[in-house]
């Protein structure tokens, strides 16, 4: 008799829950920015009015969510490492983008919006 294997184990589940909710985050803000920024002008609205960068949030809870049904424990180092490299070198380097492009709006956004990825977190 052959044992029964689940078809979505439960780090399936939470793996395709982090990847849709990552997903979204990403798809969400980006469509968000691209539909209601002003030319010429910084996006501070919406989620960026929370965060500065909720693409890169979503983008490393959706690399959690490919780690999880592949081993989490085994696999976490994947989006850990993915994660530090935003944190450390790709958002500072697009803040200084943002900074040289929009000084005037990025003078104001800068201090009212001091949280990367997660508010009064990160």
């Amino acid at each position: 008799r052959r044992a029964h294997v689940p078809l979505w184990t439960r780090a399936d589940r939470l793996g395709l829950a982090f990847f849709v909710l990552g997903t979204a985050l990403v798809l969400g803000s980006e469509l968000e920015r691209h539909l209601r920024r002003r030319p010429g002008r910084l996006y501070a609205s919406g989620s960026f009015a929370l965060v500065r960068h909720p693409n890169y949030t979503g983008e490393i809870i959706s690399f959690l969510g490919f780690a999880a049904p592949c081993g989490f424990r085994r696999n976490f180092w994947i989006p850990a490492a993915m994660a530090l490299g935003m944190i450390l070198f790709s958002a500072p380097e697009l803040d200084l983008y943002l900074a040289e492009k929009y000084p005037l709006d990025w003078v104001h956004y800068a201090p009212r919006v001091p949280y990367g990825f997660l508010p009064y977190l990160v």
